[in-house]
């Protein structure tokens, strides 16, 4: 898997991905995102499960640090989801740049990827990730 600073002589590109410039997809993988967290919120409802279920009950101190818990460890993860790919990134060749915007944080460069580079870099929190979570 490599990473290419700049696209070989005669190449056409045939679809970029520009989140920053290109509003239209922007609104899309952000739609989607939202879409995929109400069917998150939905389907634990449809299920007979109720919000009590997953924060618990007890005195208010409690509630409060468990949701504090929950929320350190949405954000730890996020961090270490972009520094998967990030990691991923750089074994490709690539130099990485990291940033938070208002509404996603992000590993990014300038780079061109392979498709099986791409790819790798995609699926790796999910690969990664998912192995943790599982084992623990």
């Amino acid at each position: 898997m490599k990473s290419y600073p700049t696209l070989p002589q005669g190449y056409v590109p045939f679809a970029t991905i520009d989140l920053v410039h290109n509003k239209k997809q922007f609104w899309i993988v952000n739609g989607l995102s939202v879409v995929l967290c109400v069917i998150m919120l939905v389907l634990p409802a449809l299920w007979g499960r109720s919000l009590r279920d997953f924060v618990g009950e007890g005195p208010p101190s409690a509630l409060l640090l468990r949701r504090g818990v929950a929320l350190a460890g949405i954000f730890a993860y996020i961090a270490l989801h972009e520094l998967t790919h990030g990691a991923v990134m750089k074994a490709c060749g690539a130099s990485v740049r990291y940033g938070y915007k208002v509404v996603y944080a992000y590993a990014g460069s300038d780079a061109y990827f392979t498709r099986p580079a791409y790819v790798a870099i995609a699926l790796a929190p999910v690969v990664v990730w998912g192995i943790v979570f599982a084992v623990l």
